[in-house]
């Protein structure tokens, strides 16, 4: 929702409606989660609205989400020399890390993000998540279950971490007996 909400103020600053009308598309797109269709239309948008930052924002969150990391990052080094750096647009630059095996890189970002205050709202609830991806790739599963479970302790309402926090509990019991502790 919350691009949707972001697209209200940003149709404001857009140079056209054309270029407004592909981001909305753009954005329809990414919900429905048809990445190289949402990535398409961001780009058309981005080629009549140069520069405009919401626009490289969604890009660069589309292309992480459909496979495309190394044009991703390179738009949110664009994003960095316009507007600097944003929670948003850096949790999504440690995702795209992450998944280029940069765990090393990403785990920092995620971890400095995750710290009170520095999480953006639309992304509040992958960061535990994304951070514990990226240390569960470098087998620091327990470290992993730690980041997971402190957010749930703040976030109890965060359903996908406490999703997150079972699975890797279940993958880590060594026998019956643990399996059903962790069930109960």
């Amino acid at each position: 929702s919350h691009p949707y909400h972001q697209a209200d103020i940003a149709a404001r600053s857009f140079l056209s409606r054309e270029s407004f009308r592909l981001y909305q598309q753009g954005i329809d797109f990414l919900g429905k989660r048809s990445y190289p269709q949402a990535c398409e239309r961001l780009e058309r948008a981005l080629e009549k609205d140069q520069g405009h930052v919401e626009i490289l924002l969604r890009l660069g969150e589309c292309d992480v989400m459909d496979g495309n990391v190394d044009l991703a990052l390179k738009l949110f080094d664009q994003l960095e020399r316009i507007r600097g750096n944003t929670p948003e647009s850096e949790a999504w630059r440690a995702r795209g890390l992450a998944l280029r095996g940069r765990a090393d890189e990403s785990i920092p970002i995620l971890s400095a993000l995750s710290s009170a205050g520095k999480s953006s709202e639309p992304t509040t609830e992958l960061i535990p998540l994304w951070w514990s991806e990226a240390l569960v790739g470098q087998g620091r599963k327990a470290s992993a279950l730690s980041v997971l479970e402190a957010d749930l302790k703040r976030k109890p309402k965060h359903l996908q971490t406490g999703l997150a926090a079972i699975r890797l509990r279940f993958g880590q019991a060594e026998s019956p007996n643990q399996l059903l502790a962790i069930d109960r």
